[in-house]
């Protein structure tokens, strides 16, 4: 999938280990939101190295692809947007 729009937060980058295969992983969620009829906003997060390769920062106007996966947990369910790909369209403004 893909959107287009403007960081309007980022949030801390959080780490941890996986307790199914024991690797360490990290990642950094941030916030687009999307102007229209009906503004819409969307929380994404980078995972590992992709935090690096794409430095995101609040003000960059950005297109982003990105995964959907859902998971469950005790009973409910939760969506996961993952980034794969941040082109910025136009740098943070000043």
């Amino acid at each position: 999938m893909e959107i287009q729009g403007k960081i309007i937060a980022v949030q801390p980058v959080k780490s941890g280990v996986s307790k199914s295969s024991g690797n360490e992983w990290k990642s950094l969620e941030f916030v687009v939101g999307m102007e229209g009829n009906k503004p819409q906003s969307l929380c994404l997060q980078l995972m590992n190295q992709n935090i690096d390769r794409y430095a995101v920062e609040v003000g960059m106007t950005v297109h982003v692809k990105f995964d959907c996966a859902a998971r469950q947990w005790e009973e409910r369910w939760f969506n996961t947007l993952t980034a794969w790909e941040v082109t910025v369209i136009k740098g943070k403004e000043a």
